[in-house]
């Protein structure tokens, strides 16, 4: 499967996220060693349609599902070919009806990881490459987790899917660099030279990038306070945590609970 090439002589990604901003770690590192991935924010959506182009594009505006499936439509409507898969906070089973009538290819109900959601965008990329938008059988019947070693993350050696798995299977507990390398059957310096060159980041900064996703739906719900998500996703501290949060969000766990409560009280 070849990608396009446009007047420029610039690749057009295979892959585009829309996501609100305080979502974009987890979909770095989603998209992290992808040959071609873009990630955007929502109200960019209108905007790139006129210009852009994708095999399969994931739109994720959290709490705001009317957003999301209005931007569902238009892009489909450019685009008739283009996949689109729809991942939301919460959903009734009418948003979900409204989305597979507008012609969503997936839905997916968070939480989801890394991991599923990548598999799911290679199988979806598989069909598109057999054949385009054709509505071909696409039947998701493995449990998060269990895809074969070498699917999950395309073009990855296995021993950094295994590492990979790994991290996201534990990451409430201690995570340091000679642990992770181990389940990666490599030594500390092969392992971080591996790890950057597919998939872009240092594996602690791709610790702390889950970890702070993870905290990101823990602090949407009422019964834990920011200590407790803290160390509920791996953090020992509570100063680490706002350190690591802020230089991923942009924004304070205070400030982005109390804006969630903003949004939810809208």
């Amino acid at each position: 499967m070849s990608r396009r090439t446009d007047l420029m002589g610039k690749k057009e990604p295979f892959v585009v996220v829309f996501a609100e901003k305080e979502l974009h770690s987890f979909y770095k590192a989603y998209a992290a060693g992808m040959e071609s991935a873009e990630i955007l924010v929502c109200h960019d959506g209108p905007g790139w349609i006129n210009k852009g182009r994708a095999h399969l594009v994931l739109i994720d505006c959290g709490f705001r599902t009317r957003k999301g499936i209005a931007l569902l439509k238009l892009i489909k409507k450019a685009s008739p070919g283009t996949m689109v898969v729809i991942i939301n906070e919460k959903s009734s089973e009418e948003s979900v009806i409204e989305a597979f009538q507008a012609g969503a290819r997936y839905y997916l109900r968070k939480p989801v990881s890394v991991s599923e959601l990548r598999r799911i965008s290679t199988n979806l990329l598989k069909l598109k490459g057999k054949s385009g938008e054709a509505r071909s059988p696409f039947v998701d019947d493995e449990m998060p987790g269990s895809a074969p070693i070498g699917e999950v993350l395309t073009g990855m050696p296995a021993n950094l899917i295994r590492a990979v798995h790994f991290i996201e299977e534990n990451l409430g507990s201690p995570l340091d660099l000679e642990t992770c390398a181990r389940e990666g059957h490599l030594s500390k310096y092969q392992f971080c030279r591996s790890f950057k060159k597919h998939l872009g980041m240092t594996p602690m900064d791709f610790v702390n990038s889950l970890r702070v996703s993870r905290a990101q739906e823990l602090l949407k719900r009422d019964d834990f306070n920011i200590t407790q998500v803290a160390h509920y996703v791996g953090f020992r501290d509570h100063g680490t945590f706002v350190k690591a949060f802020k230089k991923r969000t942009g924004i304070l766990p205070s400030e982005f609970k109390k804006s969630l409560r903003a949004r939810t009280g809208a």
